[in-house]
């Protein structure tokens, strides 16, 4: 089954739910779209390493400055995050001499200024 067909069945399911109890369908509805901002900005983030706002905001039907303003913010604090705790769990696995998790860390730590050096270079 492809994307298509799964979002007509969803429509569908939710229109039978609505029908039978609206409110079960409210949490419904409100499930999946969290399930799909989840999603959204991890596509978004994919994105965001070869192409350009514009890009993104055309494949989303909004302006670049849309699009921007919606997930920059969100992206570069996530990898603010995502680095830092990274940089803690390097000290920590070798304050407590684990070399194997420190090592693991270091590869995100690592991948992760790979992305902003990537994403970085992409704007120049």
């Amino acid at each position: 089954m492809n994307i298509r067909d799964t979002c007509a069945t969803l429509d569908q399911q939710l229109g039978a739910e609505i029908a039978q109890n609206p409110l079960d369908a409210l949490s419904a509805i409100e499930h999946v779209r969290q399930i799909i901002g989840t999603q959204q900005r991890r596509a978004v983030r994919a994105a965001v390493l070869d192409h350009s706002w514009a890009e993104i905001g055309a494949a989303m039907g909004v302006t670049k400055q849309a699009a921007h303003h919606k997930f920059a913010r969100v992206w570069i604090n996530e990898l603010k995050a995502e680095l830092k705790a990274a940089n803690a769990t390097v000290k920590s696995a070798t304050r407590d001499g684990d070399p194997k998790l420190a090592t693991a860390a270091e590869a995100k730590r690592d991948q992760l200024i790979a992305e902003i050096k990537r994403a970085s270079r992409k704007r120049k």
